[in-house]
Parts: structure tokens; C-alpha cells; sequence
């Protein structure tokens, strides 16, 4: 039998209940083709569909949008089970997140989406905007990490940057001589969370040719990590606090033309200790005289800033050249040290305030893409990846562990440059069988290195077949020689 006409929709709306775990609204649409038998009096062509509609499959407009509630149970407490979740603690947990959408004729639109709200891995993120002229989307989210749940610890000013020891403390060569130990030792957990907050917008003027973008992301972590400090051969687990805080910023500009695109951006990355140190009372007894407080430094406050340029170019309808050019610098002025805590040491002075690092990078990509006949493809990558390390070179002289004192040392700027040219041709012989071959060359060249230089060369073909739909055959050649 012969069908024709068009297909019809059927939408209902129903509510599904889980008791204990979770309440949705959830809308389901669903089209059934409905068949019709033809008219065999009805002229196949005169029907004017011009002005047909279909009332049944109209897009909503309108806020739209579902609730999951509910609750969860966790039977015991374990910091491993709960390490990134936030389910660490036995009992009761709220289960809440849902969407929320709308849409309207003019293409403004709002997309907002919750998770975990009631633990600690929550996560809300929204996008909204007016499609083809400006958008925007934010984000929050919270990434809890607990490490341990059964430490004990004697140190006070636990959070801070100096962990103390009481003041009826009694060192001792080992822990079973520190009778002060147990009666002063408190619990501690070791845990940490990320909280990471991005926002953004895009605006694409009037024409669509220009298009804008700014992104900005704040990375927070705070809480406590273990670290371990020593005087030699004895060795104490720290509770250190952390509190560090990393901006991400990168703006864009692009155009776009029938042929071409250029672009240009800025990218800005900037790291914030606000602990410099971590200063401890050593448990033990000094090994020698004046070895009663050690320092850990933590990890430096650094900035890094890059600027980067793209083009593409539709040179031949069968020809396409792109390119991206990056040019950045690092830099880490943060103060130095003291060399030792420990007075009964005439350390030498350090040779200069901060390390004054400059690090400067260079990357760019070239590629060339060409369909000269229906069956060949020809493709040329070259790329350069390079590390200019400025920092200036001092002499230091060693302290070890807050015991004695040692030999200069100086520290070594390494700097590389890496190159890679890639030439690949491939020909299709039929449908099933591929025939490949390329050439490619890698340089590498070095600073403060045994090898200062390597060179690789290499050629190489292959043969790609799939005689049946189930079978797959590949064979491979390659060459290659290394200086």
C-alpha cells in the first residue's frame, strides 16, 4: 500500500516520583508517523505545500526546565571513598540539581545548569546571550580532596606558616623518647578543596566579520598537604597549609573574510602563594648545636604572559596555508630565603635578593595543505618550540638540612629550540587501498647539555588495504637516522 502525508506528533507531559532519591519533572515528545493511504483521484502535483505547517512539531519557546531532588546515605566514614566527591562523612546527604532553560524568536537564550549542590563537589554553570551578537557563560565549581582522616599531630598554628611544638615538649632521639608524644598529640585531617570560578563573554558585532572574546578564570586551593622536613636521618611529616590562588585570563580578536581569518590574542597566567615558607620546631633532639628550627620553602609566586597571532588563507580552491605564532614570557622575582635558621652557621649571604627568572618562549606552526588531483592529498607541518632561559647565574652556597654547610653551587639556565618539518603525501588507489609515504625532519639544540645537538631524519611509506568489510591490512616502512 502506498503512503503519503505528513508525519503527526504526539506530546505529553508526565511526572516521575522516586521516593527517597528523586523528584524530576520530565516533558517526552514523541513523533509518530501516522500513515495515510493515498488519494488515487488527487493530482500528484498540483497540492501548493508552500503554506503547509505542522502544529504539532513547533520548537518551545519559554523557560523550560527540571528539579532533581532526593536524598543519600553513606554508611561509614572514609576520606578514600569520599576524595574527590565530598562523601566522606557518614549519614545523610541532600541530592539537588535540576536545569533551567529558556528561549525566545529573537535568539536570546539561557541555559543554566546545577550538580551536587548539597556536597562538596557542587558545581553551577550558566550560558545566555543573544545568538549571533553577544554571549556570555559563567561558572563555579568546588573539588574537594581528603587525604587523611587519622592523623595526629603535636604541632600548633596549624594553618599558618609556623608549626610550633608545646611548650612541655620533650625531644628525643626517636619517637619513643618523646614522652610528651601521645598527651600532646591532636588530631588532624588532611584535606584540601579547588574552588574555580570562570566567566566569560563573546561579541560579534553587527556584519559578523569581527568576532571578540574575554575569558577569566580564578583557581583557589586552600586547606593542608603533608611535607616532609628533616635534620639528616631524622624526619618529621608536616601539616603544611596551602593557600594558592591562580588567575587565567585570555582575551581574542578574529576576522573572518570569504578566503581568510586572522586572529590575535593575549593570554595572561599569574600564581600567588601567600605563603612563602614553612617554618617547624624540630621534635627531635639537634643533632648539632643550633639545629632546633628548620625551613621548607614553598612553591613561588610566578606571572606568565603570551601573545599569539593565526591566519589561514584558502589560496587555491585545493589549497589551504595556516599558521600560529605564540611569543611569551615567565617570570619569578619572588625573595630569597634566609640561607638557615640556624645561627651556629656563618652562612654565606646570598648573592642576590630574588632570583630575578626570565624565561622567554617563542612557538609558531606552519602548515600547507593541497588537493592537487581527487586522489592526492599533500600535506607540510613545520613547527619550533623555544625556550630562552635569561636568568642570571650565581653562586650559592649549600646548606644541608639546617646542619652544616656545603660546597657552592650554581645555578644552570637550561634553554632548548626544537624544530620538526613534516612533508606527507597520500594517494588513494581505490576506495579500499591507501598507498602513503613522507619525509621528516626533527632538530633539537641545547644549553648546559652533554648533547648539545641531535638531528633525526627519517622517510617512510605505507600501504593501507581493506579488501573485505571485516579485514584490515597495513604495512609499514620507515627509515630513520639520528645524529
Amino acid at each position: 500500500m502506498k503512503t503519503s502525508g505528513s508525519p503527526t506528533g504526539i506530546c505529553a507531559a508526565s511526572t516521575l516520583t522516586r521516593v527517597a532519591v528523586a523528584l524530576a519533572l520530565v516533558t517526552v515528545c514523541t513523533v509518530i508517523p501516522v500513515a495515510v493511504e493515498a488519494d488515487a483521484t488527487a493530482p500528484s502535483s498540483s497540492a501548493d505545500t508552500g503554506k503547509w505547517q505542522c502544529n504539532f512539531c513547533t520548537y518551545s519557546y519559554g523557560w523550560m526546565g527540571n528539579l532533581d531532588a532526593g536524598l543519600g546515605r553513606v554508611s561509614k566514614d572514609s576520606f578514600k571513598f569520599g576524595e574527590y566527591t565530598g562523601l566522606e562523612k557518614s549519614g545523610l546527604y541532600w541530592l539537588l540539581g535540576g536545569d533551567l532553560n529558556y528561549r525566545n524568536k529573537d535568539g536570546r537564550y539561557l541555559d543554566v545548569s546545577a550538580g551536587n549542590l548539597g556536597i562538596a563537589s557542587r558545581s553551577v554553570n550558566a550560558d545566555g546571550g543573544t545568538q549571533g551578537k553577544y554571549e556570555w557563560h559563567a561558572g563555579w565549581q568546588e573539588i574537594p580532596q581528603f587525604l587523611s582522616e587519622t592523623g595526629r599531630t603535636p604541632f600548633t598554628g596549624l594553618g599558618t606558616d609556623t608549626l610550633r611544638l608545646p611548650g612541655n615538649w620533650v625531644t628525643g632521639g626517636s619517637t619513643g623518647q618523646m614522652s610528651a608524644l601521645n598527651a600532646d598529640s591532636h588530631k588532624v585531617d588532611i584535606q584540601n578543596a579547588r574552588r574555580i570560578a570562570a566567566l566569560g563573554v563573546r561579541f560579534t558585532p553587527r556584519g559578523g566579520n569581527w568576532r571578540y572574546d574575554v575569558d577569566f578564570q580564578r583557581d583557589t586551593r586552600t586547606g593542608n598537604q603533608l611535607l616532609s622536613g628533616s635534620f639528616l636521618n631524622t624526619t618529621t611529616q608536616l601539616p603544611a597549609a596551602i593557600d594558592y590562588r591562580t588567575d587565567q585570563m585570555h582575551a581574542s580578536a578574529n576576522y573572518r573574510a570569504t578566503d581568510w581569518q586572522l586572529g590575535v590574542g593575549y593570554y595572561g597566567s599569574f600564581f600567588r602563594d601567600a605563603n612563602n615558607a614553612l617554618v617547624w620546631d624540630n621534635p627531635f633532639q639537634a643533632i648539632v648545636p643550633g639545629a632546633t628550627q628548620g625551613q621548607l620553602s614553598l612553591p613561588p609566586s610566578n606571572n606568565f604572559n603570551a601573545i599569539s597571532f593565526t591566519g589561514a588563507w584558502q589560496a587555491l580552491a585545493s589549497t589551504r596555508l595556516m599558521a600560529n605564532v605564540s611569543v611569551g614570557r615567565g617570570t619569578q622575582d619572588a625573595s630569597f630565603l634566609a640561607p638557615t635558621l640556624n645561627l651556629q652557621l656563618a652562612a654565606a649571604a646570598v648573592p642576590r635578593a630574588n632570583l630575578d627568572g626570565k624565561v622567554n618562549t617563542l612557538n609558531y606552526a606552519v602548515r600547507a595543505y593541497s588537493s592537487p588531483s581527487p586522489d592526492l592529498d599533500l600535506t607540510f607541518d613545520y613547527t619550533l618550540d623555544r625556550r630562552d632561559n635569561h636568568t642570571p647565574q650565581a653562586a650559592y652556597q649549600q646548606v644541608i638540612t639546617d646542619t652544616y654547610l656545603a660546597a657552592y653551587a650554581t645555578n644552570i639556565p637550561y634553554s632548548y629550540s626544537r624544530t620538526r618539518a613534516d612533508l606527507i603525501a597520500d594517494y588513494r588507489v581505490s576506495s579500499q587501498m591507501h598507498v602513503e609515504g613522507g619525509a621528516a625532519h626533527e632538530g633539537d639544540d641545547r644549553t648546559f647539555r652533554e648533547a648539545a645537538e641531535t638531528r633525526t631524519d627519517s622517510v617512510w611509506a605505507s600501504i593501507r588495504d581493506n579488501p573485505l568489510s571485516w579485514v584490515s591490512t597495513f604495512l609499514k616502512a620507515t627509515r630513520e637516522r639520528r645524529s
